[in-house]
Order: C-alpha cells, then sequence, then structure tokens
C-alpha cells in the first residue's frame, strides 16, 4: 500500500481515478497467462538435460489456458534436441500427453544413469548417445555409396533390379558368425 500513501494529497478526486491510478500500478506486476507462441519458443539446448526441458516446458505449459493436447505434443517434440527421443516420437506420435510422458521420463533415467557413472568415472561431461553435430554436419560422414544406395535402387532400369548394384555389404564379422556351421542336434 505505499503507492496509496506515496499519492500526493487531493491527487483522487473520483472512484474513477483511484481505479485508473490502482490499475496502472498494478498493470506490469501481474502475471499474464503464456501463449501458444510462448510454448513454441521453448526449445531444449544442445547441452540440456531432458529432465530441465520437460520442466520449462511443462511450467509454460501450465499457463496456457485453452491449448489442445495435440498442439502440445507437437510443440513438445519441435523443441527436443535430444535426437533419439525425437527420432522415436516422429517414427511413432505419442497417442497423448501421459504416453509422450511416460517415453520421455524412460530417456531421462538413462541420460541421468550416463550422468551418475561419468562422475563417478571423473568426467566432466555427460556422454551424449545422439548426435549433437549441427544439421547441416550430420551426415557427411556417411560413406559415399550409402546415399547411392537410397537414390538409386535400380530398380528404374530397363533390365529390372539387379541385386550385385547398389547394395551395401554385410561387415566380415557378420558374415563370419552367419556362415559358421551349426551343431547337428538329435531329437531322440
Amino acid at each position: 500500500m505505499s503507492w496509496f500513501t506515496s499519492l500526493a494529497p487531493n491527487s483522487i478526486g473520483s472512484w474513477e481515478e483511484l481505479k485508473k491510478v490502482f490499475i496502472d500500478n498494478y498493470m506490469a506486476t501481474c502475471t499474464r497467462p503464456g501463449t501458444k507462441h510462448d510454448l513454441s519458443r521453448i526449445n531444449q539446448k544442445p547441452s540440456e538435460l531432458l529432465r530441465s526441458y520437460i520442466r520449462r516446458f511443462f511450467e509454460m505449459r501450465n499457463s496456457i489456458p485453452n491449448i489442445t493436447e495435440a498442439e502440445v505434443i507437437t510443440t513438445f517434440i519441435r523443441g527436443l534436441y535430444h535426437h533419439e527421443l525425437r527420432s522415436k516420437f516422429n517414427h511413432k506420435p505419442p497417442t497423448g500427453i501421459g504416453e509422450m510422458i511416460t517415453t520421455a521420463n524412460q530417456y531421462v533415467d538413462v541420460e541421468e544413469a550416463e550422468v551418475h557413472f561419468n562422475e563417478d568415472a571423473g568426467t566432466q561431461r555427460p556422454s551424449h548417445r545422439y548426435d549433437d553435430r549441427p544439421n547441416d554436419q550430420r551426415h557427411s560422414d556417411r560413406r559415399p555409396d550409402d546415399r547411392s544406395y537410397h537414390r538409386d535402387s535400380g530398380r528404374d532400369r530397363t533390365g529390372g533390379h539387379r541385386p550385385s548394384q547398389n547394395r551395401r555389404r554385410r561387415p566380415e564379422h557378420i558374415i563370419a558368425a552367419v556362415n559358421q556351421p551349426r551343431a547337428k542336434r538329435n531329437y531322440d
């Protein structure tokens, strides 16, 4: 009430003037409800742990009235930097917020276990299991035959599909394991 006692004497002549001064004084201190735009500005930072992002996202979400579940899910996925979780959600979108949080918490548990393991081992930075390079550099380490395999399968040629062309080769240790003879079983 210090604002009221600091008013100049006889500066208020009516209830309307008092109402205006009161509203002007408290307008700036009132928290307004968030908007969908505010929620879309919440993004996971590259070095931020998933739990921290989830907490920040849902603190903002809880301040927004009249937002659909689908909008919340879409905005959450768009703001993710955790590539494994984002990829999982893009391949199979969650049906509800509860399912989304349950899945995200599973990734949080793994991430926190990695952090504790690294702390015990004496390393500073948590090892991320996802690729944290910028989008334009993420696939620069592919072999040239990987790109051509997807682009040109050979099916559009007049000779039909040629199985020997544009196929990936299995690593040698997998071929050795596949080609090992199996033990014979007796079913007597």
